[in-house]
């Protein structure tokens, strides 16, 4: 529809249309704003120039009165009034003025007295007109004790509205006692006969048509005029409206003038508002016409695009992986894609337009139907709704677990229209899940349980133990000769090796035990309700087991041992971290005495208590290397003999200070330090900070030399080597006064890295002195491998040398063999 109105030009007149309609009436704005602008300053320039004139006739109104009581005070006979033509020529200057007269009160007024007291009213005479007796009357009937009492409290003139002969009239009264007279008879009061219509002549005069004048005195209709309209067409124009107010004669006058503007729009404002009009209704035809014309267009091409969304739709249910049905108000299928066919058990053609409560049986986990409810409530209340928790869909006696939703689908009116299912099946999911939760409690390559999972476990056996009162065992595993597959023949091959041993150890416990890979090639096993002595045979069997194990791969055959600790749960106070902690500790001395043993954990234990002290040191080096508790001593090294020398030679010593800052001797660290490898990043420590110390001291005394202890452990740790020559690189003048001290058992320990080290450092002009010689049973044969620079004799052959004549012989053979 759309392209084809286009193609018409309908879109361009539509637009020259509305243009032209907008030009209109801002044309017609314009004009009419300013034309009613003019109008209205006129209306209210004329309006407020009639309401002075009404206003000072009201004034005249009330001198005329103040005239009058001045001549009463000239003259006290009232018979002269009548023939006073001084009288007759103020009214020809007032000729909204009618008549004049003068009335007495027939007795004495009081007012002290009560409200409701009788006045008896008496005519006098008039003083013009005397003709007429009906203002005498009109007198008796609107004056009233009220009045009378306000005009003697007030001393001021009042006025009342009453009708003559069909016009408006207003009556003024005033008292025109003087001041010496008494209340007796002659209390007079002049009273005047006001015309309404000559009082408002100015307006009424000039009203037009379509205006209107109204009077309200103390808010009732005094008088009101309408001038007849000229033409009977209304026109939308706004109504002008002029209002004033005026106080006379103790009342409130409301002036209220209005002009219906319609006639005074010039023609050209009405050209332009027919005009407007009449191309409004020529648009709405225009656009009409082609809406009608074109109907049967759009709805052919709306059902071209209904049937393309359609089969877009159709297409995407078709190639999502989930299952969709379509449903109408009713519950009758209308489209099923290949997924629900599958789930279903059914084809399209044979569900389509068929309810679908037969062929879709879910269930919830009560095994109660549920579709029917959920449909009610989904198309009732036209809301989205979730399928239950673990709901399952019934099919020839198979339960499949499924998921999804059920979403209602609207009409234009907002009307439920039916509903789209979208399910899946969770059976791949729930095993995916369970796969997953097995990963998660279990080591991929034993198949065993992990450490999280064994952990677990035994945090029960010790609640156990508490509560019940149950006695356990932990037993820790560690292989032996892992590390000699692992590296000659590769991780896959020491991963098979390891499923291997997983599945002989669990040959050998009990079904009640739980076997669990901690990491690496350690396991750890927990017998339940067994005690200590049985536990002993279970590891008995174990070490025996792996043993007699023989791993071939390839041409090689490895041999295979285990190391156990055993460790007691019982209701002792121990955490799983300690336990863990107490049995690696019993298969670290089972380790140390020998391989291929357990060894039962003991409270009272030497070997244990003070495996348990080396692990306490190794804690406290740690804390110390983080709160920077380690310092560095000098101490000098002198000849025997009294030759001076100027060269110095100093040896770097290295000490810890405890929490109260006392010092600690290396030897209660050094030893736990060396077996939980800790040396390495003890001479980082050392090697940083000493040169930077012999660099500040050789500034002040240049001929000396500074030894550093280095451990075995840092002759074959590439990050010590590196470590110094980046130190000697930033500071290469400190080569010559440097000497590192090797000890002759770390030497012969590994030979070759012990002579690639000192090779290496010896040609930046570095020395080396080989500490505790002769403590070794090969010393010579590696010394003549070694290209050190001093030789430290240890000290067990110097002690006593001048009587033991055997160390005498060591010392002076060693000497001349160096």
């Amino acid at each position: 529809m759309l392209q084809f109105l286009k193609n018409k030009g309908f879109f361009r007149i539509v637009a020259v249309l509305t243009v032209a309609l907008l030009i209109s009436l801002v044309i017609q704005y314009w004009f009419t704003k300013s034309e009613l602008n003019r109008i209205q300053s006129q209306f209210e320039t004329q309006t407020a120039s009639a309401f002075d004139q009404i206003h000072r006739k009201f004034k005249e109104t009330q001198a005329y009165l103040n005239s009058l009581i001045a001549f009463r005070k000239l003259d006290r006979n009232l018979t002269h009034y009548s023939s006073s033509s001084y009288i007759v020529e103020l009214l020809k200057l007032f000729p909204h003025i009618r008549q004049v007269s003068v009335i007495r009160v027939s007795e004495q007024i009081n007012p002290q007295k009560a409200s409701g007291s009788q006045i008896r009213i008496r005519y006098v005479s008039e003083l013009v007109n005397a003709n007429r007796p009906e203002f005498g009357e009109a007198i008796k009937k609107s004056v009233g004790a009220q009045v009378i009492k306000k005009l003697i409290a007030s001393k001021e003139s009042m006025s009342m509205p009453f009708d003559y002969l069909g016009r408006p009239t207003l009556i003024v009264i005033r008292s025109m006692r003087r001041p010496n007279d008494l209340y007796l008879a002659g209390n007079h009061y002049i009273v005047l006969y006001i015309d309404v219509n000559q009082l408002f002549n100015p307006i009424l005069k000039q009203l037009k048509p379509n205006e209107a004048f109204s009077v309200l005195m103390d808010g009732k209709l005094l008088l009101e005029r309408k001038a007849k309209r000229k033409s009977n067409k209304n026109y939308i124009v706004s109504r002008f409206t002029h209002q004033r107010h005026m106080v006379s004669h103790s009342r409130v006058f409301s002036l209220n003038y209005y002009r219906n503007l319609a006639q005074d729009i010039a023609p050209i404002n009405r050209f332009l508002m027919v005009f407007t009009i009449v191309l409004a209704i020529f648009a709405v035809f225009i656009i009409l016409w082609a809406v009608i014309v074109n109907s049967k267009y759009a709805r052919s091409k709306a059902q071209k695009a209904a049937h393309k969304n359609r089969s877009t739709a159709v297409a995407t249910m078709e190639s999502v992986e989930e299952a969709v049905v379509i449903i109408d108000a009713h519950g009758n299928v209308e489209h099923i894609n290949p997924v629900a066919e599958r789930l279903l058990n059914v084809r399209l053609k044979q569900a389509h337009q068929k309810p679908l409560l037969p062929i879709f049986d879910l269930r919830d986990l009560n095994d109660e139907p549920v579709l029917d409810r959920m449909l009610f409530y989904s198309l009732e209340r036209k809301q989205g709704i979730s399928i239950p928790h673990k709901a399952t869909l019934c099919n020839k006696g198979k339960s499949i677990p499924i998921a999804g939703s059920f979403t209602p689908l609207l009409n234009a009116e907002g009307m439920s229209d039916g509903a789209v299912i979208v399910f899946r099946d969770l059976i791949e999911s729930i095993k995916m899940n369970e796969k997953l939760r097995y990963l998660a409690t279990h080591d991929d390559t034993t198949e065993l349980i992990n450490r999280r999972e064994f952990m677990n476990r035994l945090q029960d056996a010790l609640n156990r133990a508490k509560e019940e009162n149950l006695v356990s065992v932990l037993i820790y595993l560690d292989l032996d000769q892992f590390k000699v597959v692992n590296d000659s023949c590769g991780h896959l091959v020491g991963d098979e090796l390891l499923a291997k041993i997983a599945r002989l150890l669990e040959n050998n416990i009990r079904l009640t035990d739980t076997i669990g890979r901690l990491g690496g090639d350690e396991f750890a096993i927990l017998l339940e309700d067994c005690t200590l002595s049985d536990a002993e045979i279970i590891a008995g069997k174990l070490n025996e087991a792996v043993k007699n194990y023989h791993f071939k791969w390839q041409k090689k055959v490895f041999d295979i041992a285990a190391s156990l600790g055993i460790v007691e749960i019982s209701s002792n106070r121990y955490s799983v971290s300690e336990l863990l902690s107490l049995a690696d500790a019993a298969c670290y001395l089972a380790k140390q005495y020998g391989r291929n043993r357990y060894h039962v954990y003991s409270a009272d234990d030497d070997a244990m208590i003070q495996h348990r002290r080396e692990i306490q040191w190794v804690q406290r080096i740690r804390q110390a290397y983080e709160e920077n508790r380690f310092r560095l001593f000098l101490q000098e090294i002198r000849p025997l003999s009294s030759v001076i020398s100027q060269h110095k030679h100093f040896e770097i010593l290295l000490r810890m200070l405890d929490d109260d800052d006392k010092v600690i001797l290396p030897m209660s660290y050094i030893l736990a330090a060396e077996r939980y490898d800790k040396m390495a990043e003890l001479d980082a420590w050392v090697i940083k900070n000493a040169f930077e110390q012999i660099a500040q001291y050789i500034a002040i005394e240049y001929y000396a030399s500074f030894a550093i202890n280095l451990s075995g452990q840092s002759l074959g740790n590439s990050e010590i080597l590196d470590l110094i020559n980046q130190q000697l690189d930033q500071s290469p003048q400190l080569c010559q006064h440097i000497i590192f001290e090797i000890t002759e058992t770390a030497a012969i320990s590994n030979p070759a890295q012990a002579a690639k080290f000192v090779s290496l450092l010896k040609r930046k002009g570095v020395r080396f002195a080989l500490d505790d010689f002769g403590t070794g049973l090969s010393s010579f044969a590696y010394l003549k491998n070694l290209n050190v620079d001093y030789l430290k004799i240890d000290g067990q052959f110097i002690r006593g040398i001048s009587q033991d004549r055997a160390n005498y012989a060591l010392v002076e053979a060693i000497n001349k063999i160096g």
